[in-house]
C-alpha cells in the first residue's frame, strides 16, 4: 500500500494522517497503530538506521537489501538464497 500510494518525493504521501488511513484499510488494529504512530517511539531508531545507511557507498536507491553484513541483489530468489546462506552458516 505504501507503494502504491508513494506520490512524489517530498508530497506529504505518508504523512500521519495518511499512514492512519493506510492501516485501517489494511484491518490493522488502528488503535495501537495510531498511538505508536503518534509517540514516535521508534522515530530515532529510524533515522539512525537510515544515516548509516546513506553513509555506505552503495547505497543509492530503493530497495536495496543487506543479508548478514552483505548487499544481496533485488531478486525474491537472491534475497532467499542470501538468507538461507546466512541460516546455514555459509558465507
Amino acid at each position: 500500500i505504501l507503494f502504491a500510494n508513494q506520490g512524489r518525493e517530498n508530497s506529504g504521501a505518508f504523512s500521519a494522517d495518511n499512514l492512519k488511513r493506510f492501516a485501517e484499510a489494511l484491518g490493522l488494529q488502528t488503535g495501537p497503530f495510531n498511538a505508536c504512530l503518534d509517540s514516535g517511539k521508534y522515530e530515532s531508531s529510524v533515522k539512525a538506521a537510515t544515516d548509516a545507511a546513506l553513509e555506505l557507498p552503495d547505497f543509492k536507491g530503493t530497495p536495496t537489501f543487506l543479508v548478514n553484513g552483505q548487499k544481496v541483489e533485488t531478486s525474491v530468489d537472491a534475497i532467499s538464497a542470501a538468507i538461507d546462506a546466512a541460516l546455514s552458516g555459509a558465507p
